[in-house]
């Protein structure tokens, strides 16, 4: 995009992902580690709809583990991105595809510990 004087932004990159992700296209992963590593120099950052958007190709393909480590991401003080009710949700629905019902559990308690209620 830039090669053509377009300059991208945030929602631009989540427009993609959200094809990638509903195509649930392997470049995903490229395109999000690009957007989280600035590869572009384009001083953009991943904002909560660019991990909602990868967290829901990762509950399409079931893929707990790139979803954990997403988590660990959020959980980071560093982040820029909190984790709100709406990770949570996509994190727990995640966990009921693979049947862990532990780490669901988990993710609960660590809900609450931060302030957040969840809702049936």
């Amino acid at each position: 995009a830039k090669r053509n004087k377009i300059q991208p932004d945030v929602h631009l990159y989540n427009a993609y992902l959200s094809v990638l992700a509903e195509k649930c296209d392997p470049l995903i992963f490229e395109v999000f580690s690009d957007l989280k590593e600035d590869r572009e120099r384009l001083s953009l950052k991943p904002n909560e709809e660019s991990y909602l958007l990868m967290l829901k190709a990762l509950e399409k393909t079931q893929n707990l583990d790139h979803a954990i480590r997403l988590y660990q991401e959020l959980r980071d003080p560093a982040s820029i991105v909190p984790l709100t009710p709406r990770v949570y949700a996509l994190l727990i629905d995640i966990c009921a595809t693979r049947a862990d019902k532990q780490l669901a559990a988990d993710l609960i308690m660590d809900m609450r510990h931060r302030g957040h209620e969840p809702t049936a």
